[in-house]
């Protein structure tokens, strides 16, 4: 368990509280030395690889066993001993990547993925002429997949000393106290095991997931799929929509146009989000699992839009999703005061996800930070441009007679008038400063109507007031984009941060609109920028930002851009997914992509690994390791997140997983070994867990119902169980069968899941 020393002592407050929790031992919690925020370089990485080898691994080997040396030098030695197979990265540790060398350093990779890359591997993958391309070991050569899909059907714990790997994730929410919150809603969940539905985006060929998960939940009733290709696809008639009362898996991917392929009004929106009323998933209930594997319509902003936020529901009953909404001043304070929504406004009685929810979603970087932007300014959807997540405080905002509000944007994790410079260590074991790396980037659009007309040079004065330290050579860069109705100008000022700012300071500049460039305004775009090149670091606030035109009376920007005191979050922003899933919607864990480093958009893309591993009992961290691609993505989640298990399966052969299926020789039928079973749902429950194995003689799951045999059955959690397969299926003759294993908990056989297993007995 990793966390950083220069984070203060709320990081290790969580990592101690994530330890007792776990009932993970103390001498297993890591503190390294990093710079705060978003940003650390490659050598600050490989500092923090030398103290979580050298202090921490390997203090946890035994005497006897301990190599020698045991440092970074001696690594292969130290993995074919360490017992550590799991990172659990605590707030205040960067998740991207500076400094590489790479041709892709811009897109700030991963550094959750390549700290947990060269824990056990000696590889200098910082050296000149790389590029950041690596094999992980722990799917090459040990994992069974069904070669249609790349779903794993056989996936081993992860071992250090076989695999070199080490699985990770990071454990975070908002702020330290929602933090213990997650950590607490993540037991929770693992101890009632995974429910609610599960619903999926999908598009060729990666619909496959809907059917996975239609097969895991015996959605087999013909509703299940009949909505999918009703023609004409009507939005919102029952026909076109998903029936979540009866069939617990969903799906987004429709085949049947619209009454009118013309019309837009009419055409789905295929695979769109869960939740958007203008999908086969109008409103996405009680859903505990979703696969979101459309990887174009939806944008880069959480659920694409506020209002798909609202949809998301516990249950099918009457909901008020806002607490403004609610009938009376007192329900409505009850709501905001009881709301597990961060910014007090969704009705949590019944807006989000089962308990325990979890997903991700694909495409290029719906997952960039943890945080939200202030309501009123947008920020770049390019995960390759640099950001750091501003917090909205309270309490010693600039004021004069205009602002009165107390409201400011802060930027770091060190106030203003903190003087002290954290140190990190490198890999060499010197110290350096290594305040943390401030990168700006806000943008606000203003229109007008009528349009402002330029029959002069029109003057334009930019204000900001702002604190900071010395930033030698630092700036920040104001470009503002005048628009016409055919035409755009741009003008581009900077803002020197060279001196101390220990008190608010105003900063102004003047740009000028001729009318040769333009003979109207329509809109102005103001962008405020700072990248990390521009120097800015440890602490930077800002307030008031103003445009005066200097015929008017008021800023034209208007009040929110002034105050960013709003009194509404109802907005999602671009790279928010995890950050709106889990501290607005009450999900465990979310995933995704943050750039185009080396992939393009693509990480964690290969989700058929990720099912197929997770519904074998595998942990949440083991299970995207194996989906592969984290080199540009990242992980908000405990990785040790284990919730369920249901699943057949024969190490030694990957045929099994789909019709036809394995096909076998009664003659060598002893070669086939023993057949495992794997079954839990919450580790609560585990010996209370009911679990059957049922033989059916045809492939076809449509005409099984009434022919299932019950070849096994019985209570407790199964791990491994080894049984002979000739015990459960007949050999005698030719014939072809399925096996399915279903699992529940007593009482509550409604979320009972199941996994199905295909063999051709051919003498």
């Amino acid at each position: 368990m990793l966390y950083n020393l220069n984070a203060g002592s709320e990081a290790a407050d969580i990592a101690l509280y994530y330890a007792g929790a776990r009932s993970v031992p103390t001498g297993h919690i890591c503190p390294v030395r990093l710079p705060t925020g978003q940003y650390a370089t490659a050598a600050e990485l490989l500092g923090a690889r030398k103290t979580l080898i050298e202090d921490c691994v390997c203090g946890l080997l035994p005497t006897a066993q301990r190599p020698t040396p045991c440092d970074v030098s001696n690594l292969a030695a130290i993995r074919a001993v360490s017992p550590i197979s799991h990172l659990a990265i605590v707030k205040g540790i960067p998740a991207r990547l500076t400094e590489t060398g790479w041709p892709t350093d811009a897109e700030d990779p991963s550094f959750d993925f390549y700290l947990s890359y060269l824990v056990y591997r000696d590889e200098g993958i910082f050296a000149p002429g790389t590029n950041g391309i690596v094999t992980t070991d722990y799917l090459d050569g040990h994992l069974l997949a069904q070669a249609s899909t790349s779903m794993i059907l056989s996936a081993p714990p992860l071992d250090p000393a076989q695999h070199r790997d080490v699985a990770y994730g990071r454990i975070e929410a908002i702020d330290s106290a929602r933090t213990v919150e997650l950590i607490d809603r993540t037991l929770d969940a693992e101890r009632s095991g995974l429910r609610g539905n599960f619903v999926s985006e999908g598009y060729a060929p990666f619909e496959r997931g809907f059917d996975f998960l239609a097969d895991l939940t015996g959605s087999d009733d013909p509703s299940c799929r009949s909505y999918v290709t009703a023609s004409p696809f009507q939005l919102g008639a029952p026909e076109s929509t998903w029936p979540h009362t009866t069939c617990r898996a969903g799906t987004t991917w429709v085949t049947a146009q619209g009454p009118d392929p013309g019309s837009t009004d009419d055409d789905p929106i295929l695979g769109v989000a869960p939740g958007n009323l203008r999908s086969s998933i109008p409103a996405a209930i009680d859903v505990g699992l979703l696969l979101g594997s459309w990887p174009w319509t939806n944008n880069q902003r959480g659920f694409n839009n506020f209002a798909t936020i609202q949809r998301w529901r516990k249950h099918d009953g009457a909901c008020e999703a806002l607490c403004e909404d609610l009938a009376s001043q007192g329900e409505r304070d009850q709501c905001a005061a009881e709301s597990g929504d961060w910014f007090g406004e969704l009705n949590t009685d019944c807006v989000g996800g089962a308990l325990g929810w979890l997903g991700h979603q694909v495409r290029s970087f719906p997952v960039q930070y943890y945080g939200f932007f202030p309501v009123g300014w947008e920020t770049d959807s390019t995960g390759g441009t640099e950001k750091s997540v501003p917090e909205v405080r309270f309490g010693g905002g600039f004021q004069d007679p205009t602002h009165q509000d107390d409201a400011y944007l802060h930027f770091g994790h060190q106030d203003t008038d903190d003087p002290e410079i954290p140190l990190c260590e490198l890999d060499d074991g010197t110290e350096q400063p290594c305040p943390e790396r401030i990168a700006v980037n806000l943008i606000r659009t203003e229109t007008f109507s009528p349009a402002l007309p330029v029959t002069a040079p029109r003057p334009f004065a930019l204000l900001l007031r702002h604190r900071n330290p010395a930033n030698s050579g630092g700036a920040l860069r104001a470009t503002l984009t005048f628009s016409s109705s055919s035409d755009s100008l741009e003008k581009e000022v900077a803002f020197s941060m060279d001196a101390a700012s220990s008190d608010w300071s105003t900063a102004t500049s003047w740009v000028w609109v001729d009318p040769a460039e333009l003979d109207e305004i329509v809109s102005v775009e103001l962008k405020l920028a700072a990248g990390l090149s521009d120097g800015l670091s440890g602490s930077f606030d800002l307030d008031a930002i103003e445009l005066w035109d200097i015929s008017g009376t008021s800023s034209i920007l208007g009040e929110e851009a002034s105050t960013f005191s709003a009194d509404h979050h109802q907005v999602s922003h671009a790279g928010d997914w995890a950050a709106t899933a889990i501290d607005r919607l009450g999900a465990v864990a979310w995933w995704g992509s943050s750039s185009h480093h080396l992939l393009g958009g693509w990480s964690f893309s290969n989700e058929e690994r990720f099912y197929g591993a997770f519904f074998q009992g595998r942990t949440l961290g083991e299970s995207l390791l194996l989906t592969t691609g984290g080199v540009a993505g990242i992980i908000y989640g405990d990785p040790l997140y284990r919730p369920v298990a249901v699943r057949l399966h024969l190490p030694g052969w990957n045929g099994y997983g789909a019709s036809p299926g394995l096909t076998i020789d009664p003659a060598n039928a002893a070669e086939l070994g023993t057949i495992l079973a794997n079954a839990f749902l919450g580790t609560d429950p585990l010996n209370d867990t009911q679990w059957e194995v049922e033989r059916c003689p045809t492939h076809d799951l449509a005409t099984c119902d009434p022919l299932w045999t019950v070849v096994a059955e019985g209570a407790g959690a199964l791990e491994d169980a080894a049984q002979p397969l000739d015990d459960w299926l007949d050999f005698s003759t030719a014939a072809t069968w399925t096996l399915r294993l279903r699992v529940w908990n007593q009482g509550d056989a409604t979320n009972a899941l199941r996994h199905h297993a295909y063999f051709t007995v051919n003498p």
